[in-house]
Formats: structure tokens, C-alpha cells, sequence
């Protein structure tokens, strides 16, 4: 029988922490355990959830920061929260993103059972951890070796942390789905297809890509290329956006492609780009990898975990666009390049970021601490 865990998670909008706890949802059951998600509002999430036939309720999400909501942060977890825990008996609380760790932590205590928060960015120093009360959970799940860093200076956070790359799946592509896939976004066979693919927002950084490109447009002996930035925006950002492709003339060779499935986008391109200012570890980069995809990136944190080296991708600093341009200038002269460092990744992210990698570490995490409760669970 499998073993109840829920996961909190507040936001139901389209982005890399849900994609990434849909994966938990289709693998953990192979370990034993049943995943049922407290949602604070419906979305794309619920959506997703909903046809995957995920179970899943609502619970109101309070501001842990906000002083005012306190009080019903504590009223809802007495009341409404405590009757969903009684219905579905969990053996343990996992908290998808910092924000809800709070709620983790102040209902595993009533119910007496352990609870983890999973850290998927860089935005949690030490004194913000503790104001979110991180010291009271049992584990703490960080995706990269640079998340569980910013815990080097505080033993009792570190010492809980541990390092569990998400689990991504390979994305084999046939020729005729990527033929289907570049003709959908009406590229031709010699255009270079480049993909940024995430929120688009501030953080995101996509108007360094844009200034780049830019710049290569104005390059006349360089390959024809098109540039694809995926995802929702922020609607200022978006207008800003807009505004630059329009200052830069780059109408023709830059798309705003909305939210998009990720596999035919994948597919349909030559070359990611990521420029995010700070992250965890981004998922799309190791996404990319695994769809045998080409990546630059700059280091926003967690970046060597997935590109050691310049075997697997190219990290050049955040603020070094001169160094991001003349790597882009280099993959799209040489398409050698581009496939044999597309295929050194392939190799290395199916090895550092599978599945069952990924499944095994985390049910290994929750049976240590489940049995550190000595929980014998009944349905």
C-alpha cells in the first residue's frame, strides 16, 4: 500500500517548480509512496493535475511574513488544514517550495510527523531561512550544491540538507517530429533555431539575449537564425520586451512564442540560451541536455553541477555579454560544435539528473526520517 506524502504548494501558474512536482508525481508511486497535493488556488497546476488524475485539494495559503495574516495562518491549519491531514493520513509533509515551509513545519508538529522543504533557489540566505523557519524542518532538499552552500555559515542547516538533483526524462526525437516541430514555427532547414525558454520576467534576463542578437544581426557573414523566448511574462517586462525588439529592428528574427510545450519547442531548436540572473540550478537547462540541445548559459548558480566544463555547454558570467556573444557567434558557425557538445551533454545529464536517481534519493530521505517518528501507518 502506497504511503501518504503531501506536498504544499501554494501557486498554481505555469513554471519550473510544478513541472518539476508533476515528475515527483509520476515517479514516486514506483518507490512506494502517494503524493497528494494541498493547492492554495487553481491553475495550470490543478489543470495538469486534474488529467493526470493526481489527488489534490484546496487550503488556504497565508503570508508568513505578512504579520497581519499570522493569526489565520494558524486558524486555517487548526481548522480547515487538520481536517484534510485527518482524511488522507500522511506520513509526511513536503513543502515544494521555500515559501510554504511555515505551514510544513507547523502542521507536521500537531500531526508529529516530519516534514521537508524543497529549496529550488538561490534567495534563502541563512537569516531568511530561519525567518521562515527552516531550522524546524526535518530535511531540506536542495537542488543544486550551490543552494545547500548558502547554508555553509549555519551547521544546523546545513547538516539537514541534502543534495537531490530533480529527475528529468530523456527527449528522443525522431527527424520526421523534428521536421514537424521546425516547420509548426516556420523555420527554415538552414536557420539556426535559437530557444529561451522560462518566465519571462527581470530575473529571466531575456533582454540581454535580445541585445545580443542584436548585435548578430548586423553580422552579414554569420548563418540566418531566429530567436524563440517561451514562456508567460509579466506583463510590464512583456511591454518591455516589446519595446526592444522594436528599437533593435529584430521583428523578423525574434518571436514571442507565449507558453509552449516544451518537447516540440525543444525540438524544433538548434541552440538554448538561458541568461537568468540567479537560480538554483534552472531546469530547462538539464531539460535541454537531455533533448540532445546545445546550451549556453551564464552562471546564475548551480550551472557546474549540470556544465563542468566546456564539454558539456558554455558558462560565461552574468554580466559578461561579450563573452555570451562571441560563444553564440561560435556555435552558430560551427555546427560540429554544436552537435558533439549537445551529445557530451546528453550523456552527462542522463547520468546526473535520471529518474530514478532522483526517486531513489528522495524515498531514501523520507524512509530515514519517517522512521526516525517510528510512524506505523495505518489507512
Amino acid at each position: 500500500m502506497l504511503k501518504p506524502i503531501i506536498f504544499l504548494q501554494g501557486t498554481s501558474s505555469f513554471g519550473g517548480s510544478k513541472r518539476s512536482l508533476l515528475t515527483l508525481t509520476e515517479i514516486l508511486p514506483q518507490a512506494g509512496f502517494q503524493p497528494i497535493i494541498a493547492c492554495g488556488e487553481q491553475g495550470w497546476l490543478t489543470d495538469e493535475l486534474k488529467a493526470r488524475d493526481v489527488p489534490f485539494f484546496f487550503v488556504p495559503f497565508y503570508g508568513w511574513r505578512k504579520i497581519l495574516q499570522r493569526p489565520l495562518l494558524h486558524f486555517s491549519i487548526s481548522g480547515q488544514w487538520l481536517a484534510k491531514m485527518q482524511e488522507f493520513n500522511p506520513c509526511l509533509i513536503h513543502s515544494n517550495e521555500f515559501w510554504w515551509a511555515p505551514h510544513a513545519s507547523l502542521i507536521a508538529k500537531i500531526l508529529k510527523i516530519p516534514s521537508v522543504v524543497h529549496l529550488r533557489t538561490l534567495t534563502h540566505d541563512v537569516v531568511k531561512a530561519r525567518q521562515y523557519r527552516l531550522e524546524c524542518g526535518d530535511g531540506l532538499v536542495c537542488i543544486s550544491r550551490d543552494v545547500k552552500e548558502k547554508f555553509s555559515g549555519a551547521t544546523d542547516l546545513y547538516d539537514k540538507s541534502r543534495i537531490i538533483f530533480n529527475g528529468i526524462g530523456e527527449n528522443n526525437f525522431s527527424e520526421s517530429e523534428i521536421t514537424s516541430a521546425r516547420g509548426d514555427l516556420g523555420l527554415t532547414p538552414e536557420t539556426i533555431a535559437v530557444g529561451n525558454l522560462g518566465k519571462l520576467c527581470e530575473n529571466k534576463n531575456q533582454r540581454l539575449l535580445l541585445r545580443i542578437a542584436g548585435k548578430l544581426a548586423r553580422k552579414k557573414d554569420l548563418p540566418a537564425f531566429h530567436v524563440f523566448l517561451a514562456g508567460e511574462g509579466d506583463t510590464d517586462y512583456l511591454q518591455i520586451l516589446r519595446g526592444d525588439i522594436a528599437r533593435l529592428g529584430l521583428e523578423k528574427i525574434v518571436t514571442l512564442s507565449g507558453r509552449v510545450d516544451s518537447r516540440p519547442f525543444l525540438a524544433a531548436m538548434d541552440l538554448i540560451v538561458h541568461c537568468s540572473q540567479s537560480e538554483g540550478l534552472s531546469r530547462v537547462i538539464p531539460e535541454a541536455m537531455l533533448s540532445r540541445r546545445a546550451v549556453i548559459t551564464v552562471d546564475s548558480g548551480g550551472l557546474r553541477d549540470a556544465i563542468p566544463d566546456e564539454r558539456f555547454g558554455r558558462v560565461v558570467g552574468v554580466n559578461d555579454e561579450l563573452a555570451l556573444q562571441n560563444e553564440m557567434e561560435q556555435f552558430f558557425r560551427d555546427r560540429n560544435l554544436r552537435e558533439r557538445t549537445a551529445q557530451n551533454a546528453f550523456e552527462r545529464a542522463a547520468m546526473v539528473f535520471s529518474l530514478d536517481a532522483s526517486r531513489d534519493a528522495l524515498a531514501g530521505l523520507y524512509r530515514e526520517l519517517i522512521s526516525r517518528y517510528k510512524i506505523k501507518h495505518v489507512r
